[in-house]
């Protein structure tokens, strides 16, 4: 199977690596967009929204436009608080901010633009598509090298469609997720083909790509050290590999082993000094971070809680058919599904075993570099979803391994033709049933921003002051941050459980001053006033309690509450105060999305925090369609709690309102408050047990909040309900229109109907 003609060989290769690499592109690439603007045009999203599929995507959307029009302020790496549009965590570093792929796309914006009018959006939505599908390039050309072209193919092909990366790439994805495939795929690879190169021009070659592909795995990633760990331990197995070799194998001898080890590590130190020009002294506080969120205790609130990217991962889903089309969410179905995973097993018995005719440093740069490179992430998949992506690069390099050596063994024969059909049959085996899940996976995923935020942004953009601040979740930040070009104090880069407490703190509170109080202390100085408090007080669960005493007070309480129950001093006092309840100016506002109903369990779990780490039982549910007034006894569902309708009923012309489970089973109510147009006109006690119920009525239709006692007077559900509170004005309603009547009233569409996405609806506050 070799071909003779270097020339035709080179360009075989060619054809072969843009072929699957375009296949991966087109997989990647939505049903229906306007190529023109890169925007999807349906019930979500319309012309004058840029849509991409993922919250974290608009961070690295907004570097990108920027240095599409200045790149005299770029650096590699920045922290948050060299960048005035994320407010740090505290005054401590917290979290750093890679550049690499906004720069890319930057730098593509302004070759295209040699050629053709393109905007910088265009390039952002596509561009990870393509880099992803990149990774056919080294997973190709490394196992070309050491087998033969059909397990090439197999193990590029395995490379673009690893379904990990493939819902984390498509058209729309603008994150360093597909980054993490193409760039690790050549540091690796590079680096094995450095030590399996006798030719010292080509060693050299190889060293000098894998440091490069090295920083710009750096400029990418944050987290990047992991792979210089990885790459660390699999030089030192490759090592020993080539040590035991040297003494079993005629070839090897003579040749220096020392040679060898000098390379690696001459490679190793160069990308040590690389890493620390780019990073600095702030790369320390990348991995204290990163251990100490790996080993986060009760002390705090644990911000991996609610990360999905972190949640276990289940072995098999959607059954034996699942397991072969990978059409599930299980780790057989991600890592490509049973034969792709059967078959990488057999392909390491097949390097062990199979000597043929190459040396044994063959087996040390597979063994060392590929095989060890899969014993090394396995364990990882302990820790969560995320780390599959680390597992699926190794596996298609063995598969495509594995296919190769076999079809040499095959096509040995005296049938050469036949052997080439039974290696292509063998390839085609492999391959189904990933690019059959990818196929079924490869549709754009629904877009986190939509229309509802996009006016909310755009009011804030229009009538807010340029120094606004902004309190949501964390969830919501970055894609804020793009459309309203104004400072959050939270975003997805906010990776602290005491921060996250003090959000959910904010919205689950029943005192306005309080909630304010909170949003002063985090837009001044993040949770500097933790740290301050717990200088001075036995742990961080007092200094946490002393916190929420003196907030919602004035200084003057506060400094008695601190002098006198705490036994501080006055100068002690004065420095909790001062990061605690700051003088305040700028404009301030709050915005309540009608999807942190779904994010309930997350926010109680936070916001009530009680350092015993017991979750309260929270439910908060909405009205899954509009009642028009005078339709009686009509069942009302309510989404978000199951089982639950609420019924509007009339006796002797006065009006009732009860709950009912699906067989018409009463359910115990505590409270029902009555709101018409924004304003509270009845709030009545009904028992100690039970849901409340918020009938909201606003132009002739009601709506209905049902919600667990302990909630029932939170900023969250309140200014859901209310136009308005002591510290809060709403300023905008912001409601997707386009599913329900232009008839219905704001509210109702808020909160929506059946078909109604949970997304749809966003409110937006001015502090007072």
């Amino acid at each position: 199977m070799q071909i003779k003609n270097k020339a035709i060989s080179v360009l075989i290769d060619i054809i072969i690596v843009a072929l699957i690499a375009a296949f991966g592109i087109m997989l990647r690439l939505p049903d229906s967009m306007s190529v023109g603007s890169a925007q999807i045009n349906d019930e979500y999203t319309d012309e004058d929204i840029f849509y991409l599929s993922d919250p974290d995507s608009y961070l690295y959307a907004r570097k990108a436009r920027e240095y599409s029009v200045d790149l005299s302020n770029f650096s590699f790496v920045n922290t948050r608080t060299d960048d005035y549009m994320m407010s740090p965590v505290s005054s401590k570093e917290n979290g750093l901010v890679t550049n690499g792929l906004p720069l890319i796309a930057a730098l593509v914006y302004r070759l295209l633009n040699l050629f053709s009018d393109i905007s910088i959006e265009l390039v952002v939505y596509y561009l990870n598509a393509v880099i992803c599908s990149l990774a056919a390039i080294p997973a190709y050309l490394y196992v070309r090298k050491q087998t033969n072209f059909i397990g090439g193919i197999v193990s590029a092909c395995l490379a673009v469609i690893a379904i990990p990366f493939l819902e984390h790439s498509v058209a729309g994805y603008f994150d360093t997720d597909a980054m993490l495939c193409t760039v690790p795929l050549c540091v690796i690879t590079a680096f094995a083909l450095m030590v399996g190169e006798d030719n010292r021009t080509k060693k050299f070659a190889y060293a000098i790509i894998a440091v490069i592909m090295f920083a710009l795995l750096a400029a990418t990633w944050e987290t990047f050290y992991i792979y210089f760990g990885i790459l660390g331990f699999l030089c030192v197995v490759t090592v020993f590999e080539l040590a035991f070799a040297k003494g079993n194998d005629g070839r090897l001898r003579g040749k220096p082993l020392g040679i060898e080890v000098l390379f690696m590590a001459v490679a190793l130190i160069v990308m040590a000094i690389v890493a620390l020009l780019m990073y600095s002294t702030t790369i320390i506080d990348s991995i204290r971070r990163l251990i100490t969120n790996m080993l986060a205790t009760n002390n705090y609130p644990d911000p991996t809680r609610y990360i999905v990217e972190l949640s276990d991962i289940s072995i098999l889903e959607n059954g034996i058919e699942g397991a072969f089309l990978t059409t599930g969410s299980g780790m057989i179905n991600k890592l490509g599904g049973a034969i792709v995973l059967v078959f990488a097993l057999v392909s390491i018995l097949m390097i062990v075993l199979v000597r043929r005719k190459v040396s044994n440093k063959f087996l040390a740069c597979n063994i060392g570099f590929v095989v060890a490179w899969l014993l090394i992430t396995l364990p990882l998949l302990i820790a969560g979803v995320r780390f599959l992506q680390l597992v699926c690069l190794p596996l298609a390099l063995l598969a495509g391994l594995g296919v190769g050596i076999i079809a040499e063994i095959i096509t040995s024969g005296n049938s050469k033709v036949i052997g080439f059909i039974a290696s292509l049959l063998l390839a085609a085996l492999v391959l189904f049933g990933p690019i059959a899940g990818a196929s079924i996976r490869s549709n754009t995923p629904a877009p986190f921003y939509n229309k509802t935020f996009d006016k909310a942004c755009t009011w804030i953009n229009n009538y807010a002051g340029e120094n606004a601040d902004i309190l949501t979740w964390w969830d919501y930040g970055y894609f804020i941050q793009f459309a309203s070009a104004r400072h959050v104090l939270a975003d997805g880069g906010t990776f602290d459980g005491r921060y996250f407490y003090w959000l959910a703190k904010a919205l689950l509170t029943d005192n306005p001053t309080m909630s304010v109080a909170i949003f002063n202390m985090l837009d001044f100085s993040g949770v500097d006033s933790m740290d301050v408090a717990e200088e001075y007080l036995p742990d961080a669960e007092t200094a946490t309690y002393a916190l929420n005493e003196i907030l919602p007070l004035s200084k003057e309480q506060g400094y008695n509450i601190l002098m006198t129950k705490y036994s501080l001093s006055f100068n002690e006092a004065s420095d909790i105060m001062s990061v605690a309840k700051p003088n305040v100016t700028d404009e301030r506002y709050l915005i309540i999305s009608r999807d942190l109903i779904a994010k309930i369990g997350a926010l109680s779990y936070y916001g009530f925090y009680d350092f015993d780490d017991v979750t309260p039982s929270v439910s908060l549910g909405v009205s899954t369609e509009p009642a028009k007034a005078n339709m009686y006894d009509e069942k009302v569902g309510i989404r978000g709690i199951d089982d639950v309708n609420v019924v509007i009923r009339n006796e002797n012309n006065n009006e009732y309102v009860t709950l009912v489970d699906d067989n018409d089973k009463q359910i115990d109510i505590s409270r029902i408050i009555t709101v018409d147009n924004g304003i509270k006109v009845r709030d009545e006690n009904k028992g100690s047990k039970g849901y409340t119920v918020y009938s909201i009525k606003d132009g002739g239709e009601y709506s209905f909040i049902v919600c667990s006692g302990n909630i029932a007077d939170s900023m969250l559900v309140s200014l859901m309900a209310y136009n308005s509170n002591a510290c809060y004005t709403r300023v905008e309603t912001s409601v997707l229109g386009d599913s329900m009547s232009v008839a219905n009233s704001d509210t109702a569409k808020f909160f929506g109907d059946s078909n109604t996405p949970e997304n749809a609806g966003v409110l937006v506050y001015r502090v007072n």
